[in-house]
């Protein structure tokens, strides 16, 4: 029996229009890695109400439900269920290069790389693109990484304590500074990939823009909203996550 070395861990709540595009460009990377009986795809249904658990059984997924929705227990459900040294988070609008789990295979061979994410792009019209490059330098610099796109090694993952599930968004940022820490502990480095490895949708974007227009000032105490459900809820939730 072939040894899983990456787990592919995708929180879905109402994704059937776009999960298939996901699932079948993530059948090409598997496709494209050198031994793609061990690469496994999980797909959390985050309390859907409408095909994507079939969806993802049809595309051969395995399927693990959490009833609460909230995207840091989705993530942490779908890693509890996997059984890869290293995991891959993608979300479920999101379309990665055929090649990305070789060039994420790459970089741990090194032994130098602990966790790291990739530049995301957004299939969206030039303003929602340009946004998405501000956000890549601004995430980069600081050593973080998109939840778009985000991976670990399965043993630092667990070490840290996985998505901080009191977060109901930014906790990827929130996991990406605590990988960070470890990396300097082991020796190692976060790692960015300075490629589009990626594309996301950005039909949530604009609408999370005008919510935060209107509540600017969330801006100013993001870290203390961020665990506040009522507010994430509006920002986040509202738009389907």
């Amino acid at each position: 029996m072939v040894e899983t070395r990456i787990s592919i861990i995708i929180p879905a709540h109402n994704e059937e229009e776009y999960l298939p595009i996901t699932l079948e460009a993530l059948a090409k990377a598997k496709a494209a890695y050198r031994d793609p009986r061990a690469v496994e795809v999980i797909v959390v249904d985050n309390r859907s109400d409408d095909r994507t658990a079939h969806i993802a059984r049809e595309h051969g997924a395995k399927v693990v439900h959490e009833p609460q929705r909230s995207i840091a227990k989705a993530r942490n459900a779908g890693a509890k269920a996997s059984q890869g040294k290293y995991l891959l988070f993608v979300d479920a609008d999101t379309i990665i290069d055929k090649e990305s789990l070789n060039k994420i295979e790459k970089l741990f061979s090194t032994k130098t790389v602990l966790a790291g994410g990739c530049y995301m792009d957004y299939d969206d019209d030039w303003q929602i693109k340009l946004i998405a490059r501000g956000i890549n330098h601004l995430v980069a610099r600081r050593g973080r990484a998109w939840g778009a796109f985000f991976f670990c090694e399965r043993a630092a993952f667990k070490k840290v304590g996985g998505f901080d599930e009191t977060l109901y968004g930014t906790e990827e940022l929130a996991l990406s500074k605590a990988l960070g820490k470890e990396a300097k502990i082991q020796g190692r480095s976060f790692h960015v990939i300075q490629e589009y490895l990626a594309v996301t949708s950005g039909r949530r974007l604009k609408p999370r823009l005008r919510v935060l227009a209107r509540r600017v000032t969330v801006l100013f105490k993001l870290r203390r909203a961020m665990r506040d459900p009522e507010i994430c809820q509006a920002i986040w939730y509202d738009a389907e996550r």
